[in-house]
């Protein structure tokens, strides 16, 4: 007795499939159903060969059941629809008659006609791939053209799947599809943050600071140095005992100067090296900045 919807869907398509058989005419839209059921179970149907056997003969037979109803449309749609999903796989054409046999010889020349493209699949995370409910490598290898259902997710539930159908329309071409489609986010080792504090001051106004300070610590020194002098460096008394006029009186000045220009140059000093130092330290982090990818 099935015990999971899958067993249970599985089960119904067994006995539908059967009832084509005895009544075709009554139960064709029966099977169509059951098949359309098993749709969400790609991942099952992989690894479940005997479901996947039982998917394929289903199709064969309401193929067959739709050709005896004269919708040769629809018998072509759902023949190639299966000759993409088995990929050049050999199926049981033989035990349904030489009808249904010519009949998938001509549907295999009109897509080999057409022609075939591929798909390469990049993933930023080890990944597993289904492609059309079979499991399929870094590339398909060729494939007929016209759409396809892929199923990517990642082997260690890190990365939420990802779903989409892709459509094959140019012979030849080679189609990239990457996992995930928007890509990973940057991580930091050891959880180190990659943003760094904005600078106190711009850089070129700590620049300022600085060389303007040191300025006018050189010049409350010319201040100072010239301070009890005569104009020109003479002495304020000579040898023959002469007094100066006018004698520089810098004192004051000089050391106001000196004063304000030591305060505005150690400012600019300590601002500069500060902000230097955090700079220095986020690019240091951003350095440390990776991305696991695996292939």
């Amino acid at each position: 007795m099935p015990t999971t919807e899958y067993e249970a869907d599985l089960a119904e398509l067994d006995a539908a499939n059967d009832a084509v058989n005895d009544d075709p005419d009554h139960n064709l839209g029966r099977l169509a159903d059951a098949l359309a059921a098993m749709d969400p179970y790609p991942r099952q149907l992989a690894n479940h060969p005997d479901g996947s056997r039982l998917v394929e003969l289903a199709t064969l037979n309401l193929v067959r059941a739709l050709l005896r109803a004269g919708d040769r449309t629809a018998a072509s749609e759902l023949m190639d629809d299966l000759l993409r999903r088995t990929a050049g796989k050999q199926l049981p054409v033989q035990r349904f008659g030489p009808t249904l046999v010519g009949f998938h010889d001509a549907r295999v020349a009109a897509l080999t006609e057409v022609g075939t493209a591929g798909i390469e699949f990049e993933c930023e995370v080890a990944c597993e791939v289904l492609l059309d409910r079979r499991e399929v490598m870094s590339r398909s290898g060729p494939l007929y053209l016209g759409t396809y259902s892929i199923q990517i997710s990642s082997e260690d539930g890190s990365v939420p799947p990802e779903r989409q159908d892709l459509t094959l329309a140019e012979p030849g071409a080679t189609v990239t599809v990457r996992y995930p489609m928007a890509g990973l986010e940057p991580e930091t080792d050891g959880g180190a943050e990659v943003a760094t504090l904005p600078r106190l001051v711009p850089r070129w106004g700590e620049v300022v600071m600085t060389v303007v300070g040191a300025a006018m610590v050189g010049a409350s020194g010319v201040l100072l140095g010239l301070d009890g002098t005569c104009p020109g460096g003479g002495d304020p008394i000579d040898d023959a005992g002469r007094v100066c006029p006018n004698i520089y009186e810098t004192t004051a000045v000089g050391a106001t100067l000196l004063g304000v220009g030591a305060v505005v140059m150690t400012t600019g000093v300590v601002l500069l090296s500060v902000d230097e130092v955090q700079t220095r330290r986020g690019r240091q982090t951003q350095a440390t900045l990776s991305w696991r990818v695996h292939f």
